[in-house]
């Protein structure tokens, strides 16, 4: 979608799939309806947008890389710094959070409308937003699987609170 050919270790989504998901983006812009992108969900909020990805983060250098995907069953965390003036940073009302990784793949070129929220210590973008629609918001991150940490959780309840708003 980006005028790259494949990496040989990066998984095409199913086209069927990127299709919908790429239409249903197109709604939710229309309508402005708040919206948290996970991990793939993120990454392709920033293709839709125009931006493109680092397809095999392992191979990418970066001064003192961190391990971003789960090896051996082990879950990397680290902390992700978040952009003070960011919708996240406001709500949490701090600039950094200690979140898991599970991914091989980021943002590279950010996507047009979006702006960098957070990042891993290695400079890997963990977060992005467009500051222009109520919440468009992507984090690279698993949140859902860290709901029983307040820092993580916020974030479902400030997508429920910007859905309220909406009524």
């Amino acid at each position: 979608m980006y005028g790259e050919t494949y990496h040989p270790k990066a998984e095409p989504i199913d086209p069927a799939r990127q299709r919908f998901e790429l239409a249903l983006m197109q709604e939710v812009e229309r309508r402005r309806v708040p919206t948290l992108g996970i991990c793939l969900g993120s990454q392709l909020m920033n293709v839709y947008r125009g931006g493109s990805l680092h397809q095999f983060l392992p191979e990418i250098e970066r001064e003192q890389a961190l391990e971003h995907r789960k090896v051996n069953e082990v879950v990397p965390r680290h902390e992700i710094k978040l952009e003070p003036q960011s919708l996240v940073a406001e709500s949490l009302r701090k600039t950094s959070l200690d979140g898991n990784s599970y991914h091989k793949q980021s943002v590279n070129k950010v996507g047009n409308g979006l702006r960098i929220i957070g990042t891993s210590p290695d400079g890997v973008i963990e977060g992005i937003e467009d500051p222009s629609l109520p919440l468009f918001l992507g984090v690279q991150w698993h949140p859902e699987r860290l709901h029983d940490e307040a820092d993580h959780l916020a974030l479902f309840k400030l997508l429920v609170e910007k859905a309220a708003e909406r009524r």
